[in-house]
């Protein structure tokens, strides 16, 4: 039998921020050629498990060391990328993540500010 949903049931609280040290990377996916307003890219999926709440970081693969990629890179390696850095060898292992919020008119979103791993 199907279950029955209600507006309730869609509701979903939102990480408060902070400083968390348990955030474990569950898994990395990779997108090839989304669609952007500058062109088809290349995308990185960061799938956490922060205190039980599920939160997704999503970066365009850019050669730029301004960019989001740059950051987690460096962030999760330990300011480590004189050797060859693998999101995929980090999945299971924990990290300590500053949480901020990122609110639009639809609703609140918790993203990841800050990144290294946790020792």
């Amino acid at each position: 039998m199907m279950e029955s949903f209600t507006e309730d049931f869609f509701e979903t609280d939102v990480l408060p921020e902070g400083v968390y040290d348990n955030a474990k990377l569950t898994s990395v996916r990779k997108e090839e050629g989304v669609e952007t307003d500058k062109g088809l890219r290349d995308r990185i999926s960061l799938h956490f498990d922060v205190d039980g709440y599920y939160i997704v970081e999503k970066m365009y693969i850019i050669k730029s060391h301004n960019s989001k990629l740059y950051r987690f890179a460096k962030g999760m390696s330990g300011d480590n990328l004189e050797n060859d850095f693998n999101f995929d060898d980090c999945v299971g292992d924990y990290f300590t993540v500053e949480i901020v919020h990122n609110e639009t008119e639809d609703r609140i979103w918790a993203n990841i500010e800050k990144i290294v791993p946790t020792h």
